[in-house]
């Protein structure tokens, strides 16, 4: 595993959350959500579905580390 990949500790051994974008790419709505990073070094949120009913065709881009 890469520096990049291992997940973001916080002190006192939290995980550290990340905000994302997420766009529905047959919409276009937009989500800022908060996610953690996997061991694989993908964001993870618990998105499902966009209110269009897609459920597989976003674009999902890192914004800057969520502030607790």
């Amino acid at each position: 595993m890469t520096e990049a990949q291992e997940p973001k500790h916080e002190e006192g051994g939290r995980v550290r959350r990340e905000k994302v974008r997420i766009q529905c790419n047959r919409c276009g709505e937009v989500y800022i959500l908060r996610g953690r990073r996997n061991k694989s070094g993908e964001i993870e949120t618990g998105f499902v579905q966009c209110i269009c009913g897609n459920t597989d065709d976003f674009t999902i881009t890192p914004l800057e580390p969520a502030v607790r």
